[in-house]
């Protein structure tokens, strides 16, 4: 063995040693200060040869970093072991870098401490790299974890090596792991995934990548599904295929809205080319856009096509053309809407035909008018048949005036015998007559009477048809009047066993202003049918004004009668008010008559601003309220009034009827004209 070489030459070939490492070395004494550093550490720390001997962590570095390598120090020397890390590191001239540290304590020959060998280099490259493959993992599964498509890698057989969250939740696995290794084959049906595997054998063997494929699956609920695929080649570094890499989105709703608007564009498309109806869609210019197979047939074009571009003013003459563009323009411009205007248009063969138009604006997604569609209805015969039925009409109204007419003179010329005939029989009467005669001729005066009665009816019928029935206001007093009337029709009443009920409540005004004959028709009409059709019981007529209704001008007169009579079926109520219409309309009714009573009773109401109303109910009787406005008498009609009123107020009076209803109606009159009343039954 050769000898050990001296001292002096170890400390040389060791800083020779030092000096060659590719990386810095410091010794540094128990102070921390720096006794020796080798030519890479003096570069690395921006230092020229020899500028560290001396110096301390805290000279080189901010205060944290010098702590901390100060402490790292001391627990290097105090454990004896190595210290191994990869610290952030700060240059002097404030450059962050990243350095890997190897800390040992160095030791004399007994193994005293006295100080601690450093060394490190420069890992800043290697841990941006490392950070970079950190952080792009990080976005790569942050991509997987949320996006909502199937998002897949895959080896070259075809096994998932990695795939998003979503598709493994569509797997019906509860995490993405738990599908790597397996193929399609695990998940779908074995005809899906034969086809997905051979399109994906197809990629690896050319490298040609797989673009927006629409792929249809059955699912075992029997449901269709869609997806939009796309599958690229997954290479490594050296561009080597070592798989297949794939999006898909589902598009299931996409192609069923797809489908669904194509169905319902097919049937609008249908039931468009299939109505009569004219109906096209312009631009702003007027020009067409479309139309339906009516409109170009009806110009005689053979496809909706040979229309588009062109204009109304390729069609129709000038004059008519500018109408249907100014339509258009106000249309677009106001964006409201031309409802129903009848248009004239004149077809290629010459052949004037009206439509009923009706254009509407064309609105974009952002309410922007871009055109106008238009809906023609042909009421070219319907125009055509108003015509007929208008001529038609006039021709009936014609006719019906001169029927009116010749109703109204035959009744005249008739009335005139009837009126001698009655008056000639009611002379004979008041003579000397036998028996028999007088019930003969009893019998010609009712008939008579009868008939004059139907003759009235007609002639006043005849006036309403016409238009000439008018209102004769007079002024008259109310109770001395009606009370008149009422007299007349009690000893008909009374002949047939009834009690006719008269009452005219303290609200009516004593005179009024208005066409007491009619008034005086009304009344005789209504209740000469409820004494008609009352066999026994009781008439009950009653006068009252709507308080609500009284002012100074005018007032609303309501005249009610009430009957015990056979009543109405609720079916028959309203037919009984139509012309030559009863309730019974049988041959075996038993009540005869024309049917116009209460036609001209309701047109006479109608007349004076008022109205009828019935109600009734089989076997129980009837009633009807008949409301009629009447004008208020002037203040010297009161007057005149008041001048011929006697005073019996105080006076006693006892009232002997075995009608209830009677009673209270006398009670009540006389009551108000203050007499002292006492009634027995």
């Amino acid at each position: 063995m050769t000898d050990p070489a001296p001292p002096d030459d170890r400390d040389s070939m060791q800083r020779s040693l030092l000096e060659t490492l590719p990386l810095s070395v410091i010794q540094k004494d128990l102070d921390g200060r720096i006794v020796f550093a080798n030519s890479r550490a003096h570069r690395e720390l921006k230092f020229e040869p020899g500028g560290l001997l001396g110096l301390t962590d805290f000279d080189l570095f901010p205060a944290d970093l010098a702590r901390k390598y100060q402490k790292d120090d001391d627990e290097v020397r105090e454990s004896g072991g190595v210290y191994h890390d990869i610290e952030r590191h700060q240059t002097p001239d404030g450059r962050q870098t990243y350095v890997e540290v190897w800390k040992s304590p160095i030791r004399d020959i007994d193994g005293s401490d006295f100080g601690t060998m450093v060394l490190f280099w420069d890992v800043t490259h290697h841990k941006h790299n490392e950070q970079q493959v950190v952080y792009e993992r990080y976005l790569l599964q942050t991509l997987l974890d949320n996006v909502p498509d199937a998002v897949y890698f895959k080896d070259r057989d075809s096994r998932f090596i990695r795939l998003s969250q979503s598709l493994a939740g569509r797997f019906g696995l509860a995490g993405a792991e738990d599908a790597i290794g397996r193929s399609d084959e695990d998940f779908f049906s074995r005809e899906y995934a034969r086809r997905t595997r051979r399109d994906e054998k197809e990629i690896l063997r050319t490298g040609e990548p797989l673009l927006a494929r629409t792929e249809e699956e059955v699912l075992e609920d029997g449901r269709e599904t869609y997806c939009s695929t796309t599958k690229v080649p997954l290479t490594d570094p050296q561009g080597k295929i070592v798989g297949t890499f794939g999006i898909s989105r589902d598009i299931t709703d996409e192609i069923v809205t797809r489908q669904e608007l194509s169905r319902e564009r097919d049937l609008l498309r249908t039931i468009i080319d299939n109505v009569p109806d004219l109906i096209y869609v312009k631009d702003r210019a007027g020009r067409f856009l479309t139309a339906n197979r009516a409109l170009y047939q009806r110009l005689g074009l053979s496809s909706a096509e040979e229309l588009c571009g062109k204009t109304d003013y390729d069609f129709s003459d000038p004059e008519l053309a500018c109408e249907y563009v100014a339509d258009d323009q106000n249309v677009m411009r106001s964006g409201i809407a031309l409802i129903d205007r009848e248009e004239s248009h004149q077809t290629p063969g010459g052949e004037t035909i009206d439509l009923l138009t009706t254009k509407v604006p064309l609105r974009d997604d952002e309410d922007n008018v871009i055109g106008v569609v238009g809906l023609g209805h042909d009421i070219t015969n319907r125009k055509r048949a108003a015509e007929q039925l208008f001529k038609a009409k006039e021709e009936a109204d014609r006719a019906n005036r001169a029927k009116s007419d010749f109703l109204a003179n035959m009744s005249h010329e008739v009335r005139t015998p009837m009126n001698a005939i009655i008056g000639m029989t009611e002379l004979v009467l008041e003579t000397k007559l036998d028996e028999t005669q007088k019930h003969y001729l009893d019998m010609v005066h009712h008939s008579a009477e009868s008939l004059m009665s139907i003759i009235n009816d007609i002639l006043d019928f005849s006036k309403i048809e016409s238009g000439k029935l008018e209102l004769d206001k007079q002024i008259f007093n109310v109770r001395d009047s009606i009370g008149d009337t009422m007299k007349m029709l009690g000893t008909r009443a009374h002949n047939q066993g009834l009690e006719l009920a008269f009452r005219i409540t303290e609200n009516v005004p004593p005179y009024v202003l208005a066409d007491l004959t009619r008034i005086r028709q009304v009344l005789i009409n209504l209740v000469g049918n409820a004494i008609k059709f009352t066999p026994a019981g009781e008439v009950v007529v009653t006068v009252d004004v709507d308080p609500s209704s009284k002012n100074e001008k005018n007032c609303q007169m309501i005249l009610s009668v009430r009957d015990t009579g056979i009543g109405i079926a609720e079916e028959k109520i309203e037919k009984i008010f139509h012309e030559f219409e009863q309730a019974d309309t049988s041959t075996t009714r038993q009540f005869g008559g024309t049917g116009l009573g209460l036609a001209i009773t309701r047109r006479i109401v109608e007349l004076m601003d008022g109205r009828i109303d019935v109600s009734s109910r089989l076997g129980e009787g009837s009633q009807f309220i008949a409301t009629m406005e009447l004008d208020t008498a002037p203040e010297e009609s009161l007057k005149r009034a008041r001048r011929g009123t006697v005073v019996v107020g105080g006076t006693h009076v006892w009232i002997l009827d075995d009608n209830q209803t009677n009673r209270e109606i006398l009670t009540e009159m006389l009551g108000g004209w203050g007499m002292r009343v006492t009634q027995a039954a």
